[in-house]
């Protein structure tokens, strides 16, 4: 897993930590999903799928601007 240790801030406030949001998308998709109810595990699944889909948007965006 690539450790990029970013933190978004709003005024001196931490209100993201990209290490925190990793962490919790790997406990979800290899631990916690089996113990879920079926619809919940729907929901998160799809949740993960939109997190994923804007990383992507975000990683081709620094890509174009030279970043």
């Amino acid at each position: 897993m690539l450790n990029l240790n970013i933190k978004i801030m709003m005024r001196d406030k931490v209100i993201v930590d990209y290490d925190k949001v990793q962490d919790a998308l790997e406990y979800f998709q290899e631990f916690r999903m089996e113990e879920l109810k079926q619809d919940d595990a729907y929901y998160i699944k799809h949740m993960i799928r939109y997190i994923e889909f804007l990383e992507f948007k975000i990683d081709i965006k620094n890509k174009a601007l030279g970043l």
